[in-house]
């Protein structure tokens, strides 16, 4: 437990106008700071800063607190974090309720995870340098061509979002960055327990556990890269993609990095989720990528796996609504209807978006530009409406009588499982409604299935 004396040295010694200056435009206004709020979105700016009382007050949407709120609030990290990270800035030694067994063991572990920051760090500086430098990296660079991520100016958007994520290139020489580590004094076996490198099966030593993959660096709320997720590309030699290799790599999960708890590219987006007040939930990097270069930047994605409530909770810190807007095929459907339960256990409100059949949003907006994209989002629809929508919409022909009360008994276990009897009455309506629709449009479903459907609500 952190001591009142160290929080309290903390708020005295923090330059409270140079930590927000980090995150919003501050303009001088007499003894405050003005700027746009972070926390709502505005054109006039009515978010002050006091640098003499150490506090900020946003007069649009009531937002206040001191420097840590400031940091809890717009990094999604918890109070003793924001003490710490503070303090760290003030060079102030924290002082903590504990016995110096205690202590010791928690700075070994503070080390050690420091150690992991860093060396993924470099591995990113190194696959950024290798996307320029190596002879191979033209592969990389083809496949970002062929999505249209190629900057026109070193500061246009495109350039903005390849540098916020950190895109780069793994060689594929066996050793390359275990090699560069070694160069820069990096242990191995630190390395190994960031994911980087592997053990060689026989003779000693290590190799690079990515090798030929476009780079994406994962980066916690906090900006310090953690793993990486590296994607297929064409052989060298021969062009061809290899079939039955992963298209992605992740980094395995190691004492800084849990897949299941980050949200790959909310660092990123957290600014424009909270501005936005809800963030686009998608499936894949690209998609995350692709989206902030074309200016819709609060979108994000889960971490090559299913959406989790620790992930939901993740941005409910930042917004109180996701758009689910996954890919327009079976797979993707199946993910919408999947992340209903994480979004209803961290209270996230959920909103879902139809896409075209076997289209994603990555293909959209290349193809229709971001309004088009921006056009799906805004015609999103409740969740669980949605969910209706789709059991009951996809065609009965050839369906049995049991097919038929099958996919009802779907419908009825959707709104049994909402607990708000506002929203389950709502929805048992709407379902009604186009159970009559489908029997005027579909011949293979007659009156009698309704009478049934309404018998199992």
């Amino acid at each position: 437990m952190i001591g009142e004396a160290t929080i309290r040295l903390v708020r005295e010694r923090t330059d409270i106008q140079a930590v927000i200056g980090d995150t919003v435009k501050l303009t001088r206004r007499g003894r405050s700071w003005i700027g746009l709020c972070p926390f709502h979105r505005e054109r006039t700016p009515s978010f002050h800063v006091t640098p003499e009382r150490g506090i900020f007050h946003c007069f649009g949407c009531g937002e206040h607190g001191n420097v840590i709120d400031f940091l809890i609030k717009t990094e999604g990290v918890s109070f003793p974090e924001a003490v710490r990270q503070l303090a760290d800035r003030a060079g102030i030694e924290v002082e903590e309720n504990r016995s110096d067994r205690q202590r010791r063991d928690e700075e070994a572990a503070k080390k050690a995870r420091e150690d992991l920051y860093a060396v993924n760090n470099l591995a990113a500086r190194f696959y950024e340098t290798m996307m320029d430098e190596h002879p191979h990296a033209k592969l990389a660079r083809e496949e970002l061509e062929r999505r249209e991520l190629v900057p026109s100016e070193p500061t246009d958007a495109i350039a903005t979002a390849l540098q916020s994520f950190r895109v780069g290139y793994a060689p594929a020489e066996w050793a390359a960055l275990a090699a560069y580590l070694r160069q820069q004094g990096i242990a191995p076996h630190v390395a190994e327990q960031a994911g980087l490198l592997l053990p060689r099966s026989t003779g000693g030593g290590f190799y690079d556990r990515f090798r030929h993959r476009l780079m994406f660096a994962v980066i916690d709320l906090q900006g310090r890269v953690v793993g990486f997720s590296g994607r297929i590309l064409p052989d060298p030699q021969t062009g061809l993609v290899d079939k039955e290799t992963g298209k992605y790599i992740n980094s395995p999960e190691t004492p800084v990095y849990k897949k299941g708890d980050l949200v790959f590219g909310l660092y990123q987006a957290r600014q424009p989720v909270r501005q936005a007040e809800h963030a686009v939930l998608v499936e894949g990097n690209f998609d995350v990528v692709s989206l902030h270069a074309r200016g819709i930047r609060n979108v994000v994605a889960p971490l090559g796996t299913a959406f989790t409530p620790e992930q939901a909770l993740a941005i409910k810190r930042f917004a109180p609504e996701v758009v689910l807007l996954f890919d327009g095929d079976a797979a993707g459907r199946k993910a919408v209807k999947a992340a209903r339960e994480p979004c209803k256990k961290a209270g996230l409100v959920a909103r879902a978006a139809s896409l075209p059949e076997g289209i994603d949003p990555d293909d959209l907006s290349r193809t229709r530009g971001p309004d088009a994209v921006k056009a799906v989002i805004k015609a999103s629809r409740g969740l669980l409406e949605h969910l209706i929508d789709v059991s009951l919409e996809a065609p009965f022909s050839g369906s049995s009588s049991e097919e038929r009360v099958e996919r009802l008994h779907e419908v009825v276990e959707l709104i049994n499982a909402e607990d708000d009897p506002a929203v389950r009455a709502i929805a048992q309506k709407f379902a009604d409604d186009v159970a009559h629709r489908l029997v005027q449009r579909d011949a293979n479903l007659g009156m009698a299935d309704v009478t049934t459907f309404r018998a199992l609500v």
